[in-house]
């Protein structure tokens, strides 16, 4: 279902949802760590089905910093990432 590791933030960058999916309209995440490459919804911001689905977090507010304990979730053909609450 998910699993929870630290992860190294080396860059975040925002793009259109459609460019992940054509049905997604809202911008998105891409959170490039030392663990691979993740996508989160931007802050504030959920429009995932799942139950166990966070709001997005502002990870640029951590690039080169190690953010422990984020969760990781496999759905829609993506890896997710979000911080531990």
């Amino acid at each position: 279902m998910y699993k929870f590791m630290d992860c190294k933030i080396l860059e975040v960058e925002i793009v259109s949802g459609r460019s992940l999916k054509k049905n997604w309209k809202s911008d998105m995440q891409i959170v490039k760590t030392d663990k691979g490459e993740f996508i989160d919804n931007l802050p504030g911001r959920k429009f995932s089905r799942l139950s166990y689905a966070e709001d997005g977090y502002d990870w640029s507010k951590h690039i080169d910093d190690t953010v422990t304990d984020c969760k990781i979730i496999h759905d829609s053909g993506y890896f997710w990432i979000n911080k531990a609450r």
